[in-house]
């Protein structure tokens, strides 16, 4: 897959920032990486009692999990072996 999780983030889990763009060749790509969070999204959501609720949560408090991850993966030493 050209677009994927894999090209958003990091060995380490981190969200890229600037290497992003270079590593999408094209829209097809960014529609590809897209695809596959949309379904990781729901595959996560279907574990809760009501799926649309929890997405639309998420949707609402998504800045709260930018903050989660970060320090989730700080906390963890094993995954700093950032690659950006």
């Amino acid at each position: 897959m050209a677009g994927s999780y894999k090209h958003v983030t990091t060995n380490s889990g981190h969200l890229r920032s600037d290497t992003f763009a270079d590593m999408i060749e094209n829209l097809g790509d960014a529609f590809e990486a897209v695809e596959e969070l949309y379904g990781m999204v729901w595959w996560l959501a279907a574990t809760s009692g009501d799926p649309v609720a929890a997405i639309e949560q998420a949707r609402q408090e998504y800045k709260i999990g930018l903050g989660y991850a970060e320090v989730t993966l700080d906390a963890n030493d094993e995954y700093r072996d950032d690659d950006e």
